[in-house]
């Protein structure tokens, strides 16, 4: 619920039209969900504003590859996709912390 919750307060206004909310997201977030756990785990927090903190940084990845949520389309390849670009947001947030490093 965390999670969720901590994208959720990232994307309000786009929460209910988005892939977030559709099985494409649901997926992505899932595909990176072990890579973020384990930062949850060193960070000892799997709060809520830990997820948004990861999450924060999802806006300016996307749009640094030239995406917006409304790009991705169904299919394996597009969750992948997807869930490496949520990887890099947490990255941008928690390697500054050294909690990558390891």
């Amino acid at each position: 619920m965390n999670l969720f919750n901590g994208l959720k307060n990232i994307y309000s206004d786009e929460w209910e039209e988005s892939i977030l909310v559709k099985t494409l997201g649901y997926g992505g977030v899932m595909e990176s969900f072990k890579y973020i756990f384990e930062i949850g785990k060193k960070e000892k927090d799997l709060s809520e504003q830990f997820f948004q903190n990861g999450f924060r940084n999802l806006p300016e990845v996307l749009d640094k590859e030239g995406k917006s949520l409304y790009d991705f389309i169904s299919g394996a390849k597009h969750e992948r996709d997807f869930a490496k670009l949520i990887k890099k947001s947490f990255e941008l947030e928690y390697e500054k912390e050294g909690l990558l490093s390891d």
